[in-house]
């Protein structure tokens, strides 16, 4: 049991620890958007998961007996590859897919309303949609830190805890909520960011650092969950990071409702619009269970 959560804290800590060694001074929140300290970090984060990768399969070896490839399989690298030893590219798109699915039904108010101001704005949805990974700051937020997030706080997390502890021993919450808690800990750096730009009160530092928190915590324990069902598919937990990032927090207020010119079609839609936040918060909690089912499922 030790050994596991020594493990887990390595894990966590050192992702954290390769953004800051990434630059020779202190970064504050609107530096850490500049482009040369994202490559950095970038770089960084690319070493350290590297190198992770190696140790981690390594330790786990060397703890529970089981072969090193053995190990490393199962962090779920190799699209297809479920934890069980069965490789299964298909299905594992097919999960992949299911998941994404999910997410479009929690965001159903949130992708009506983005639709509703295309079709009114007519602008491109296309171009729009690409234009997010044309530049550094969208590889970093919907492609690098999804595909790097999962790999350490779900699937190194997960699996090392899966492998290293006896099979009577393993609880949800082990498998669930503790993994979570370390991607929610994790973001509480950005307090320090935030502190040195000096632009923000300690209250309101504690406040927005509290939110984040909270809100990558819920995120993990979803996240942890799909790879459980999903049977270690890290593909199915990088789309729905990818894609919660694209869409961000829901609205409580339409944004497109200003688009319309009639009072009462802006008053419909601004109640239509609520209702259907409500509708996909049930649609989800309904969906949960049957869009993560897999044969493969832990």
């Amino acid at each position: 049991m030790l050994a596991t959560k020594l493990l887990q804290l390595y894990i966590s800590i050192s992702y954290v620890l390769a953004i800051y060694v990434a630059t020779s001074h202190h970064v504050s929140y609107k530096q850490r958007n500049e482009p040369q300290i994202i490559h950095q970090r970038m770089r960084n984060i690319i070493i350290m998961c590297g190198i992770n990768v190696v140790l981690v399969s390594l330790l786990v070896s060397l703890y529970s007996g089981m072969s090193f490839t053995q190990c490393f399989l199962a962090i779920g690298i190799i699209p297809g590859y479920h934890f069980n030893g069965v490789w299964d590219l298909s299905q594992s798109i097919w999960d992949s897919m299911k998941a994404v699915t999910l997410i479009a039904v929690l965001y159903v108010g949130p992708l009506t309303d983005l639709l509703l101001h295309y079709i009114h704005a007519k602008d491109s949805i296309w171009e729009d949609f690409f234009s997010n990974f044309n530049d550094i700051w969208g590889v970093r937020n919907y492609v690098f830190a999804p595909v790097t997030e999962e790999l350490v706080y779900t699937a190194m997390l997960i699996s090392c805890h899966i492998m290293m502890e006896p099979i009577s021993e393993l609880t949800w919450r082990g498998l669930l909520l503790e993994p979570s808690l370390y991607f929610g800990i994790a973001h509480i750096h950005h307090a320090w960011e935030l502190y040195q730009d000096g632009e923000y009160k300690l209250v309101q530092i504690g406040l927005i650092t509290t939110l984040q928190a909270i809100y990558t915590t819920i995120f993990g324990t979803l996240s942890n969950y799909v790879y459980l069902r999903n049977g270690g598919n890290l593909y199915s937990c990088v789309l729905i990071h990818s894609t919660c990032n694209l869409l961000g927090v829901p609205s409580l207020h339409s944004e497109s409702q200003s688009l319309l010119k009639s009072a009462h079609h802006k008053h419909w839609w601004s109640r239509t619009y609520v209702m259907l936040l409500l509708l996909g918060l049930a649609s989800f909690l309904l969906l949960l269970v049957p869009l993560t089912a897999s044969p493969y499922s832990l």
